[in-house]
């Protein structure tokens, strides 16, 4: 997927985890309204069982997608740090890389023990 609104996707990752917990609220909002009684030609209308069945519902899925949320959001922390972790160590292998070249330019040699022995001569 080419990244062209400079966003990482990372960051895309993190908005659409952050959707799906405002979703799972909304399902537990819901699940916690009274169920408003109904009247019919002045006569009061029964609550049906799947009514609280759909309650019931609601409440499930909103902890289920929260606890979704919260998996992914663990597991998008996780590639970030190995991600992070990764470009440091990349820039630490380039700059070890860089030193061992500047000393062998400096001294005529890759052995940094001895090139330092050269500078406190």
């Amino acid at each position: 997927m080419a990244n062209t609104a400079g966003f990482s996707d990372f960051d895309v990752d993190a908005q659409e985890i952050e959707q799906r917990r405002k979703y799972a609220e909304m399902l537990r909002e819901q699940s916690m309204e009274p169920i408003q009684q109904q009247t019919a030609g002045g006569w009061v209308v029964p609550i049906s069982p799947f009514e609280g069945a759909g309650k019931l519902a609601q409440a499930y899925f909103g902890k289920k997608k929260a606890t979704e949320a919260d998996e992914r959001q663990k597991a998008l922390a996780e590639a970030l740090r190995n991600e992070r972790m990764g470009t440091l160590a990349q820039f630490q292998s380039a700059m070890e890389g860089r030193l061992a070249r500047l000393v062998w330019h400096l001294f005529g040699t890759r052995n940094e023990k001895a090139a330092r022995r050269r500078l406190t001569r």
